[in-house]
C-alpha cells in the first residue's frame, strides 16, 4: 500500500508538471514547482547546504548538472528525483576560499518541443559570501568578474551585478548588462526575455557580442507609501533562446536573480520633506522680518 502510495504521488507530480510547467525552458529555483512561496538568497549569509529545485519536468537520464565553482574549477552535481520533482543539494564548506564568490549552477536537459529538438539551460548564480569571512578578493577581478564557461550550450554571463565586497548592487534604476554565449563564444541575435515578478515582460537581441542593456523597471507597488520597503526583494527571470542553424537544433537557458528599488525612490521624498521644511523656515523668517520693518516705519520709537 506504501509503495502505490508513492507510485501515485509521482505519478500525479509528473503529470502536474506536464501540464502546467512543460516549456521550452528549464528554470531552477529555492522551493519545489508546485509551491507558492517566493524565496531569496542572500549574499550575505552564506548557508552551508545548498539545495535548488527544477521547476520542469525532464527525464532523469539526459540530464547533466556541475557546479562553476568561484576559483573556475568545475564540480559535478547530482540531481535527486522525488515527489517534490529533481532537486541538487550540495555543502559549501565555511570560508571555503574555493567557493568564496560567485558560483554558477548549470543543469542542461534535452527535450523535443513543437517537433524540434531544444537543448535546454538552467542557471543559478549563488554569491557565497558572509561578511564574516572579511572581503579577501575585494582587488581580485579575475574572482569578481565572470568568465564564459565553455561547456555550456548556452549561457547568460551577469555583468556588474555585484559590489567589489561581494554584495547585490541590482536596482530598479540599475543599467543592466549581460552576455549570452553558446559554448563560450558570444551568441549574436540571441534574444533575452525579460520578465519581472509581477508578469512585466520585455523582449531584447543581443548585438554581435552576445550583450544586451536595459533598465529595471520597480515592480514593488504598496498599497501605502508607509509600506514601501526600500530593501523589498523583487524576482526577475531572464530567459535567452539561440538558433545558429535553421534545421539544427535550438538552445535556451534562463537566469533568475533578485533586485530592489532604486535608492530615489525613497531619498527622493526625504530631499521633498527638507526642501519643504527649509523653504517654511524661510517663509516664516522673511515674513517675521517684514512685519518687524514695518513695524519700525510705523513707529521709529520702536
Amino acid at each position: 500500500m506504501h509503495v502505490l502510495k508513492n507510485i501515485l504521488i509521482i505519478i500525479c507530480t509528473g503529470l502536474y508538471c506536464n501540464s502546467l510547467l512543460g516549456s521550452e525552458f528549464l528554470h531552477l529555483n529555492l522551493t519545489p514547482p508546485t509551491s507558492k512561496v517566493t524565496k531569496f538568497e542572500s549574499s550575505h549569509r552564506a548557508k552551508p547546504v545548498k539545495q535548488y529545485w527544477l521547476q520542469e519536468s525532464t527525464d532523469p537520464k539526459s540530464i547533466t548538472a556541475w557546479l562553476h565553482q568561484a576559483n573556475g574549477k568545475i564540480k559535478k552535481l547530482q540531481l535527486h528525483f522525488d515527489a517534490s520533482g529533481g532537486k541538487i543539494i550540495f555543502k559549501s564548506k565555511w570560508a571555503d576560499k574555493a567557493t568564496h564568490g560567485p558560483n554558477r549552477i548549470f543543469v542542461v536537459s534535452e527535450i523535443l518541443w513543437q517537433e524540434k529538438q531544444i537543448i535546454r539551460t538552467a542557471q543559478w548564480l549563488n554569491l557565497n559570501h558572509s561578511c564574516a569571512w572579511g572581503h579577501p578578493f575585494k582587488f581580485t577581478p579575475e574572482r569578481l568578474q565572470l568568465s564564459p564557461d565553455s561547456q555550456a550550450p548556452l549561457e547568460i554571463m551577469p555583468i556588474g551585478f555585484w559590489d567589489s565586497n561581494l554584495h547585490d548592487q541590482l536596482d530598479s534604476a540599475h543599467r543592466v548588462t549581460l552576455q549570452i554565449l553558446h559554448f563560450g563564444n558570444p551568441a549574436a541575435q540571441a534574444t533575452l526575455l525579460v520578465t519581472t515578478g509581477n508578469g512585466w515582460q520585455k523582449r531584447f537581441t543581443a548585438d554581435k557580442q552576445g550583450k544586451v542593456t536595459l533598465h529595471l523597471i520597480r515592480d514593488h507597488y504598496p498599497a501605502s507609501w508607509y509600506d514601501f520597503q526600500h530593501h523589498h526583494p523583487q524576482r526577475v527571470w531572464f530567459e535567452a533562446s539561440y538558433s545558429p542553424q535553421e534545421k539544427g537544433p535550438g538552445y535556451t537557458a534562463s537566469l533568475p536573480y533578485r533586485y530592489t528599488p532604486t535608492p530615489y525612490d525613497y531619498k527622493s521624498l526625504t530631499w521633498g520633506l527638507w526642501v519643504f521644511i527649509i523653504a517654511s523656515i524661510m517663509t516664516i523668517g522673511a515674513i517675521i522680518i517684514f512685519r518687524y520693518q514695518r513695524k519700525i516705519r510705523v513707529n521709529p520709537k520702536l
